[in-house]
């Protein structure tokens, strides 16, 4: 899998929403947390691994568009951007 192809993205804009990892799960990572001068971290608030099968809505720019991921689809080495 490329790095292009890491991601599941939204079937409408097109942004990145769930990141496919090696064993095939999904992780979503969201929000940025900030230091003591007021600069964006590296850590972040939210990071959730997913083993099963979610429905995210992509509130980018009002999109409102709900993409279906299936972690298990992954898990064959095919390539997300196909099998959405």
């Amino acid at each position: 899998m490329n790095e292009q192809s890491q991601w599941v993205k939204c079937n409408r804009c097109g942004k990145k929403l769930l990141k496919v990892l090696n064993d095939g799960s999904l992780e979503f990572v969201y929000g940025r947390m900030k230091d003591g001068k007021g600069k964006l971290g590296k850590r972040t608030p939210v990071r959730m691994k997913i083993y099963g099968v979610v429905k995210i809505v992509c509130i980018s720019n009002g999109c409102d568009c709900i993409t279906e991921a299936n972690p298990f689809r992954y898990q064959s080495g095919t390539d997300p951007e196909q099998t959405l």
